[in-house]
């Protein structure tokens, strides 16, 4: 469907609070968000699918407050579905990656409403302190159009714009309350091969165990790209949960190691968002499979 047809239907729907309605009849169930970078320069024009401007984050945050949404801790919120006690219209936020912009963005704006928020953060380039390699290379030839340029490069690595939290950073985030959690070293999971997905996790969590205090019990999917092999691996190293991208919705017979999650950015308009977090979309997607 053609993205202005969609939302146009959407709107539609929405006027005749048909969203008000698959609201009321999930309101039982848990809706996961996900972001992962926020924009300092032009990064949402790069990758929108990747990156959300301030103020389209700081309008879903006031969306969720004026509507009344209950936004949850992860942790509070598997408690919570595991003995059947979710308030209604659940909410919780979590952040990829662990870019830059989620301290110098995101973090004020969180801290405004006072929400709980998990920051799943990869820690290769957390360890490196340089640009992420293969987006700085895309980003280079997506400014210039032509040829890779040094100076574009110097600009990417003084913004850090491409780069991921520093330990000191990661350590202030703890601290005022953001739940930092596992998401692999080198943002791989390899499929089959239990060796290397555990050193994966081993290398992440022996990086983070050196800074934050909290358990690392939590994991995010690099890329959310999972296999029925890795569900082993994670129970034998005491993951209590995992995120995918899949979008949906999470309830009492979620299998806690393969959570839903909406992947939320620039590319999604206001009416897209409200439809996911009412639970519209949710129920169209299982109406059509």
């Amino acid at each position: 469907m053609k993205p202005l047809l969609k939302r146009i239907i959407l709107y539609f729907c929405w006027t005749f609070g048909l969203f008000r309605l698959t609201r009321y009849l999930n309101r039982k169930k848990l809706l996961i968000l996900c972001y992962h970078g926020f924009e300092i320069i032009d990064e949402s024009k790069f990758r929108p699918k990747l990156f959300i401007k301030k103020k389209t984050f700081h309008s879903r945050l006031e969306f969720i407050h004026k509507k009344g949404f209950h936004v949850l801790s992860l942790s509070e919120a598997i408690d919570r579905l595991k003995n059947h006690s979710l308030p209604n219209n659940s909410v919780v936020i979590t952040i990829d990656d662990g870019f830059y912009s989620t301290y110098s963005i995101a973090k004020d704006i969180i801290r405004q409403y006072k929400y709980p928020c998990t920051i799943y953060v990869t820690t290769y380039y957390a360890n490196k302190q340089t640009p992420i390699l293969n987006l700085a290379d895309q980003y280079i030839f997506w400014k210039t159009k032509e040829t890779y340029n040094m100076l574009e490069y110097q600009k990417i690595e003084k913004s850090r714009i491409l780069s991921i939290l520093n330990e000191k950073e990661i350590k202030i985030l703890e601290e005022e309350g953001f739940d930092i959690q596992l998401h692999t070293h080198r943002h791989r999971f390899p499929i089959n091969d239990a060796a290397s997905a555990k050193k994966e996790i081993e290398d992440n969590k022996a990086f983070l165990e050196k800074i934050v205090k909290n358990r690392l019990i939590h994991f995010c999917y690099p890329s959310g790209i999972w296999d029925k092999s890795h569900l082993p691996y994670l129970k034998s190293m005491d993951i209590e949960s995992a995120v995918t991208c899949v979008p949906g919705f999470v309830d009492d017979k979620s299998n806690l190691l393969l959570l839903n999650r909406f992947l939320d950015s620039e590319n999604i308009s206001k009416i897209e968002f409200i439809a996911e977090i009412t639970g519209f979309m949710d129920i169209v997607r299982n109406f059509i499979k």
